[in-house]
This record gives structure tokens, C-alpha cells and sequence, in this order.
């Protein structure tokens, strides 16, 4: 993993922005080597379940949220992490499961 966020950071440098699937690739390694401590915030996992959104890609976006939520890597769905979820669903006509989603966030009185 030390050469994969070695090859992130000349991205940056170079000026190369990585795409969802270089951050993807990223914290799923990170996940799996136990590195947690390396894993992007919340803040990266909402603009990447963003990107998804807009592409269409409901069920990365959903497994996505699962995968912040699971137990143990202390990631809060914030409001706006809830808000990306139910437009996306909502866009998608999934309103069964943005209502479930709206009444996840109203019971864990998000900010």
C-alpha cells in the first residue's frame, strides 16, 4: 500500500487528479491491509458516492454507504451523505428506499 499512495501522491504533484476508481481502488486496499488509519474521511466517501450518483451507479453508491457505516471505522452519515443517497434513489425511483434512508436520518437526528 506504501507504493500505491507513493504513485497518489505523484499524481497530485504532477497535477493529475485521480479518479473515483484510483480512490476507490485506494480504500479498498486500505480496508483490506488494515490500514483504517489511511482511509479517507467522510467528507471523501460523500463526493464519491457523489460521483457515483451522477453516473448512475445506485448500487456502488449504496454499497458504498454500507461499507462507511459498517462497524468499526467510526465514519457518521452526515445529512449530506443522507441527502446524495435519497436524491440518487429518488432519481432512480427507488422511493421505498429513500424513505427508509429519511427515516434512518431523522432517528439518528443528523446534522
Amino acid at each position: 500500500m506504501a507504493k500505491a499512495h507513493s504513485v497518489l501522491r505523484e499524481m497530485l504533484d504532477r497535477g493529475l487528479q485521480p479518479t473515483v476508481v484510483t480512490f476507490s481502488v485506494l480504500m479498498n486496499g486500505f480496508c483490506m491491509s488494515g490500514m483504517l488509519e489511511d482511509v479517507p474521511n467522510a467528507g471523501t466517501y460523500n463526493s464519491l458516492m457523489k460521483l457515483y450518483c451522477i453516473r448512475n451507479n445506485m448500487l456502488t453508491t449504496t454499497d458504498m454507504y454500507r461499507s462507511m457505516c459498517a462497524g468499526g471505522k467510526g465514519f457518521i452519515p452526515t445529512a449530506s451523505c443522507y441527502s446524495v443517497l435519497i436524491k440518487g434513489l429518488f432519481k432512480k425511483r427507488k422511493f421505498a428506499e429513500a424513505r427508509e434512508l429519511y427515516e434512518e436520518m431523522t432517528w439518528c437526528s443528523c446534522r
